[in-house]
C-alpha cells in the first residue's frame, strides 16, 4: 500500500488542523503503510516537525518539484490523503487519478465574511477596512481565501472536488451542512462525518506565572488564540475586566497567542506548548470561548478533559461538542457573556466540573470510534483497490 500524505497541513502554523493531521499520521504509521510526505519547501516547519516525523516516511516530496497527478501515477500511489482542503487551492490539482480522501474542516473564511456584523472592530479605520474588503470581495477583486473568500475558490476547484475518485470527509455535522448550503455542487457528493480525533494527552508543564496564581489561590479564566479574529477573545478580555472591577477583584484572564495586554488583570501569553497549555487549562476557573465560527472545537473539549468548566458560544459546531455540559451564550453580545459568567459564579462549580468530565468521556468515545472508522475506510479501500 502506497499513500501520499499531506504534510503541508502541518507546516507553517499551530492550529487544530495541524493537530488533526499529526493524529491521522500517527495512526497510519501504526498500520505500516508505505507513506510518502508531500511538503512545500517555501513553508517553514514548526517545532522541528520535519525531524520528528522524518522516519515515518519512505520519501519526502517537494510539491514545487512535481506535478502531483503525474508523480502519483509514476510512483503507483494508491491514495492521496489531504488533511486541510484549503491548503491546496494554490497548487495544480489537475490530472490526479488515484483515490483521494480530502478533509474539509470548515469554510470559516466565507462564513466569517458573509456575516453582516464586524465583531470587535470599533475603530473607524477597522470599519473602513472591513467594508472595503467586503466591497472588493463582492465585485470579484478581493480573492484571497486567507482573507475570506474560500467559497469562491471551492467553486473554482469544482472539477477537482467533483471527481469520482475524490472522497470528502468533514469533522462535524455543522460543517457538513455548512458545506452543503454554501457549495451547492457538493450536494452530489457523499460527505462522511468523522469527529476530529482525540488529541494526545500531554503531561502538564508548569509555567512560573501561572504557578504563582495557583499557589496564591488567585482565580483565573482562560481564553485561547487571542490573535485570531474568529476566536473573538477580546470579548472575553473585556468581560473579565468588568468582573474583576465589580465581583472578583483578584480575578484574572489568561490568554494565549498574543502578548498584547489590555488591562491590569489580563495576562497575555504567546503560543505555549501542549504541556504548558495542559497546565493552564487544568488549573483554570473556567474556559471562556466566545468563538464566532468553529468546524469542530478542540479547546472546550481539552478543558473538559481536566474537568474545567466551559463557558462558550452557542453557535456552529459547539452544541455538538459540549452538549448540555457548558454554559452557553451568543457571541454577538458582550452582555450575554457577562451574564453567562455571572451565572457561572452563582452555580455549583463541582457539578459543572462533573458535567465537563462526563461530556469529555462521551465525545472521547465517539472520537475513538470515528478515528477507527476513518482509518479503516482509508486502508480498506486501498486494499480493495489492490485486490
Amino acid at each position: 500500500m502506497k499513500l501520499l500524505f499531506d504534510f503541508i497541513s502541518i507546516q507553517g502554523s499551530i492550529n487544530g488542523g495541524a493537530e488533526y493531521a499529526k493524529r491521522i499520521l500517527y495512526e497510519l504509521h501504526q498500520r505500516q503503510i508505505e507513506l510518502y510526505a508531500l511538503f512545500d519547501k517555501k513553508i517553514p516547519f514548526i517545532n522541528g516537525d520535519n525531524h520528528t516525523y522524518h522516519s515515518f516516511f519512505k520519501e519526502w516530496v517537494n510539491i514545487r518539484d512535481i506535478n502531483i497527478g503525474y508523480w502519483c501515477e509514476e510512483n503507483k500511489i494508491d491514495l492521496f490523503f489531504i488533511n486541510i482542503a484549503q491548503r491546496y487551492f494554490k497548487y495544480n490539482m489537475k490530472d490526479i487519478r488515484c483515490r483521494v480522501v480530502v478533509v474539509i474542516h470548515d469554510i470559516v473564511g466565507y462564513e466569517r465574511y458573509n456575516s453582516k456584523i464586524p465583531i470587535n472592530q470599533p475603530s473607524l479605520k477597522k470599519y473602513v477596512s472591513y467594508y472595503t474588503k467586503r466591497l472588493l470581495w463582492s465585485v470579484g477583486i478581493y480573492r484571497s481565501w486567507r482573507n475570506g473568500n474560500d467559497r469562491e475558490l471551492f467553486l473554482k476547484f469544482q472539477s477537482f472536488f467533483s471527481q469520482k475518485n475524490v472522497e470528502i470527509v468533514t469533522v462535524s455535522n455543522f460543517s457538513k451542512y455548512s458545506l452543503l448550503y454554501n457549495i451547492p455542487y457538493l450536494r452530489d457528493k457523499q460527505i462522511d462525518v468523522y469527529y476530529s480525533p482525540l488529541r494526545m494527552e500531554t503531561p502538564p508543564i508548569e509555567l512560573t506565572i501561572i504557578k504563582h496564581l495557583v499557589d496564591s489561590q488567585i482565580p483565573y479564566f482562560v481564553g485561547l488564540n487571542a490573535n485570531r479574529f474568529n476566536k473573538n477573545i477580546k470579548m472575553a478580555i473585556n468581560v473579565i475586566e468588568q468582573i474583576s472591577n465589580y465581583y472578583l477583584p483578584e480575578c484574572k484572564i489568561v490568554t494565549t497567542g498574543s502578548t498584547k495586554s489590555f488591562h491590569k488583570n489580563h495576562i497575555a501569553l504567546p503560543y505555549v506548548t501542549d504541556g504548558e497549555l495542559a497546565y493552564i487549562l487544568s488549573h483554570a476557573k473556567a474556559l471562556l470561548y466566545p468563538t464566532l465560527i468553529e468546524g469542530f472545537g478542540y479547546p472546550p473539549l481539552e478543558a473538559m478533559r481536566y474537568g474545567t468548566p466551559v463557558i462558550c458560544s452557542n453557535i456552529s459546531s459547539l452544541p455538538e461538542v459540549v452538549g448540555n455540559a457548558a454554559i452557553t451564550f451568543s457571541p454577538l453580545y458582550e452582555s450575554e457573556l457577562y451574564k453567562a459568567v455571572i451565572d457561572f459564579l452563582n452555580s455549583d462549580i463541582n457539578q459543572l466540573k462533573g458535567k465537563s468530565i462526563n461530556q469529555f468521556e462521551i465525545i472521547k468515545t465517539k472520537q475513538i470510534s470515528d478515528l477507527k472508522s476513518l482509518i479503516n475506510t482509508i486502508t480498506n479501500k486501498i486494499a480493495n483497490e489492490q485486490s
